[in-house]
């Protein structure tokens, strides 16, 4: 996309750069990495949620 709207190659060059530096050092990335799946998160017991399964 960079190159299709003009931007010059040291521009895309230094992003690319920046990308995989974020990407590395990311916890989203490294877990990603390891394999590891976050538990799906759980509203606590007093908050009610949006779409409530009880009536």
């Amino acid at each position: 996309m960079a190159r299709l709207a003009g931007l010059p190659a040291p521009v895309i060059g230094r992003s690319r750069e920046l990308l995989g530096t974020i990407a590395k050092n990311s916890r989203i990335a490294t877990g990603l990495r390891k394999g590891a799946r976050q538990p799906e998160a759980t509203p606590p017991a007093d908050q009610l949620t949006i779409f409530a399964t009880e009536n």
